[in-house]
C-alpha cells in the first residue's frame, strides 16, 4: 500500500475508475491532482484527530539558541521536532509515566515561524503525534480511514452530487473505529514486582 493505491481506493468508493499513477507531482488529470491536493489534509486531519501508536515519539529537547526568558516569561524555551504535530506529554526523567507532566506552552515565532516549547523545567522530554508520511508502518484500520476521510474531501470536488455527506458519515464511523483498535493495541501493560521466593510458591 501507498499514497497511490490510497487515493485509487479513495476513488473507487465514488465510483471512479481508481487509475491514477502519481500525485507527486500528479499526472495530468482531474482526479490526480484533487488526490494531490487533499491526501495530504485527510492524512493530517487523521493523524490530529488521537495518540495514535505508530505516530508516537519520545525525544529529549534542545534548547533553543535566541531564546528570549524576559519576553515569554518561562525559564527555557526548546525546538520541538520538525515532524511535530501535537503534544501527547512533556515530563522530566524523574515524573512517574501516569503523572499529568509539567507546565508548559507552545508557540510559534512569528520571525521565523519555528515552534518551540516553553517551560520552567531544565530537561524536559517531549512525547508527541509525529507528521508520519511512511504508509508501510500505518496499521490497516488507520489506511482504511484514511482512504474513507480523503473520499469525503474528493466527493464534493469530483461528484457534485450528496455522496459527500454520505462520505462523511462513512469517514467518521472509519475513524471511531480506527480510535477504538488503536487503543486496545495501546493499552500498556503494567506487570507488579514478585519476589522470586513468592513467584517459586506460585508454580
Amino acid at each position: 500500500m501507498n499514497e497511490v493505491s490510497i487515493c485509487n481506493a479513495a476513488l473507487s468508493y465514488l465510483g471512479q475508475k481508481g487509475t491514477i499513477t502519481r500525485i507527486k507531482p500528479p499526472e495530468g488529470n482531474p482526479n490526480a491532482e484533487a488526490c494531490a491536493e487533499y491526501y495530504p489534509q485527510a492524512l493530517r486531519y487523521l493523524l490530529e484527530a488521537h495518540n495514535w501508536a505508530f505516530a508516537i515519539r519520545r525525544v529529549r529537547l534542545p534548547e533553543y539558541k535566541k531564546y528570549d526568558a524576559d519576553l515569554y516569561q518561562w525559564a527555557h524555551g526548546y525546538q520541538v521536532p520538525s515532524d511535530y504535530l501535537r503534544t501527547v506529554k512533556v515530563y522530566e526523567k524523574s515524573s512517574q509515566v501516569d503523572e499529568a507532566g509539567i507546565d508548559f506552552e507552545i508557540e510559534t515565532i512569528s520571525e521565523t515561524g519555528s515552534v518551540i516549547l516553553l517551560t520552567d523545567s531544565p530537561a524536559p522530554m517531549l512525547r508527541y503525534v509525529a507528521s508520519v508520511q511512511n504508509v508501510s508502518i500505518m496499521p490497516q484500520y488507520f489506511i482504511q480511514a484514511l482512504v474513507l476521510q480523503l473520499a469525503s474531501y474528493l466527493a464534493g470536488p469530483l461528484m457534485k452530487t450528496s455522496m459527500a455527506q454520505q462520505m462523511i458519515q462513512m469517514a467518521a464511523q472509519a475513524l471511531e473505529t480506527a480510535k477504538y483498535q488503536d487503543s486496545r493495541n495501546s493499552i500498556r501493560v503494567k506487570h507488579e514486582y514478585l519476589a522470586p521466593h513468592l513467584a517459586a510458591r506460585s508454580i
